[in-house]
This record gives structure tokens, sequence and C-alpha cells, in this order.
């Protein structure tokens, strides 16, 4: 017998601004940092909090491993420094979410989380953008001196001291 995967949607906060979970049949996740965000503005409170009650939203902590390699991942790629705690949680609860066999969507408007996530092996959706159409590892360089940084990136180059910049790397088609 073919084992089916449960599909489920992990939710940015974009999702719950755009209405998403409120519509959806389909069992939904989210982070903690993320539902933080989505309580803090915008009226939605008692609504998430209805949809939680009903059993459509759960807020789960991702483990420590699924973080460590959202993390690992967006460091190579150069995502790490467009990524909040709340977004390197909601992918790492992608990953944790897929390791207990579940079929997973991620969906953001937030393009640094589509290509961590598409680099990840993870699915994305999009809710009021277009969303990507390749993975981009991207290139961090000094624009005075032109030094180009792979590892432990600072914020300002040790040679000159000038704020660094990224640019396009390598691209992949999703």
């Amino acid at each position: 017998m073919e084992d089916i995967q449960e599909s489920v949607i992990v939710l940015d906060a974009t999702a719950f601004y755009a209405g998403l979970p409120f519509s959806s049949a389909v069992l939904c996740y989210t982070s903690p940092q993320v539902l933080e965000e989505v309580s803090r503005g915008r009226g939605l409170g008692t609504k998430v909090g209805a949809l939680m009650e009903s059993g459509r939203l759960r807020i789960v902590d991702p483990d420590q491993e699924s973080m460590n390699k959202v993390k690992e991942l967006a460091k190579q790629s150069i995502d790490i420094q467009k990524l909040s705690k709340a977004d390197i949680s909601l992918i790492a609860l992608g990953v944790f979410l897929r390791t207990l066999g579940h079929n997973v969507t991620v969906v953001s408007d937030d393009y640094s989380i589509q290509n961590t996530a598409s680099l990840l092996g993870l699915k994305s959706s999009s809710v009021m953008t277009q969303g990507i159409t390749k993975t981009v590892k991207w290139v961090v360089y000094c624009s005075g001196c032109g030094k180009s940084f792979s590892k432990d990136i600072p914020k300002r180059c040790d040679v000159c001291g000038t704020e660094l910049k990224r640019r396009f790397g390598s691209a992949t088609p999703v």
C-alpha cells in the first residue's frame, strides 16, 4: 500500500493578512514567532483564536535540528541577511513537518523565505505576489574596494569600512 502524505500549509504573516487561513479547509501551521507578529496588529487575534479552537490552525515550534539546517543553508545562499527570526522559524517548521511525513507548502510573499524554502526542497506559494521563478544564490561584496565575502560576513568591509551589498550570483529554475 502506498504511503499517503497529508498536505499541510505553513503560513507566514502575509497569508493571515490576506485572509487565506480563514477560507481554507487545509490544515494550517505556523510558528509562535509568526503568530506573535500577526497578533500584534490588524485585529486578527480573535479570528486566529477561532481557527486554533477549531483545530484548523496549529502553532508548533520546529526542532533545533531543523532550525540549524535552515540557518546553515541561508548562510550559504546569503538569504540569512534578509531573514528575521520569525522567517527562519517558519521555514524550519516546514522542514520539521516534512520529516514527520507531511507534504508541505510554505505560503509567503517574502522572496527570501521562498528562495530558502525552495533550496531546502520545500514547495512555496505566494498570496499577493507572483512568487519566485528561480532560486538564487547571492554574492556579498564591497562596492568601495570590490572585495567579495562568502563566510562570516560582516556588515562592513574589513578592508575599507564600506557597508556591504549583495548582488545576483547564480540561479536555478524552480
